[in-house]
């Protein structure tokens, strides 16, 4: 049993199983699922996204568009790989980069992944420029 295909679309040397590397694969400009179908709202199981990242509310209940920002937050936070490729292939390369800059979190490994993917500066997003008042004690 290979865990790597199952984890990964990148084969070692940073090739996707089609062939493209992983930037050609996220900046590909193909037409995310909801362009292709063009459909105004849709429940998030048409997605195809995990419940995973959504322990914490009611799955069947959250829409696409209404909830874009909310889910677009919980899978880059707390989703598998899967999950950040089901998200891609709905929501598209630009509706991403509008909305996730607004995401209230982050966390630190996924901002520095959506930077890179995204082509974006930590600046550019608002969880990356709200700071704490006061510093924690832990870290003085």
């Amino acid at each position: 049993m290979s865990l790597g295909r199952q984890i990964s679309v990148f084969e070692v040397k940073g090739r996707a199983v089609g062939g493209k590397s992983y930037s050609q694969y996220f900046r590909g400009g193909e037409k995310s699922l909801s362009q292709h179908f063009m459909t105004a709202s849709a429940p998030i199981q048409s997605a195809g996204i995990s419940k995973l990242p959504f322990w914490d509310v009611d799955f069947t209940s959250l829409d696409t568009e209404r909830d874009s920002l909310f889910i677009l937050e919980k899978v880059f936070n707390y989703g598998l790989w899967p999950d950040y490729k089901a998200v891609f292939a709905f929501y598209g390369m630009e509706r991403i980069r509008r909305e996730i800059v607004r995401a209230s979190y982050l966390k630190k490994d996924v901002l520095s992944f959506l930077c890179l993917i995204l082509n974006l500066k930590p600046a550019d997003f608002k969880c990356f420029t709200r700071t704490q008042s006061l510093p924690p004690l832990w870290d003085s």
